[in-house]
């Protein structure tokens, strides 16, 4: 892609060449965003907050901050998170969580912020071998 940008440069009017690569950019970061949610920051940030959400959208494996507060999710699946393994935050609280698998937040070690617990009406935990992979 870089050559091509630099034969770009040399036959195309500056502007326009800025343009271009401009355009190339937005569309590479907004490729991974889900269109449910907005991202900032490299994809690093992943706001989904207050969306009416039933479920945890898929989000770039690169979300460090994943904000899911004020939906309406109740049930958080095996391994919901598996794909975001650098996540440090995650916020929940406004949701209607009544469900929670124990392996929910496996892989999770970098997890700092997680404002679960604030958001349970009444919870039931079930075991791994009772929910599918």
């Amino acid at each position: 892609m870089a050559r091509v940008l630099r034969q770009l440069m040399t036959l195309m009017n500056p502007v326009v060449t800025m343009l271009v690569v401009l355009m190339a950019s937005l569309t590479r970061a907004t490729e991974w965003c889900p269109q449910v949610c907005t991202c900032y920051r490299q994809l690093t940030i992943t706001d989904c907050s207050g969306r009416h959400l039933h479920n945890v959208p898929t989000v770039p494996n690169v979300t460090l901050n994943l904000y899911l507060e004020n939906n309406r999710i109740e049930n958080l699946i095996v391994r919901a998170f598996f794909s975001t393994p650098n996540l440090t935050i995650l916020t929940l609280h406004g949701n209607q969580l009544t469900l929670l698998d124990s392996s929910t937040f496996d892989g999770l070690h970098k997890l700092q912020v997680n404002s679960v617990l604030h958001c349970f009406h009444s919870i039931t935990w079930t075991p791994k071998s009772h929910l599918l992979y």
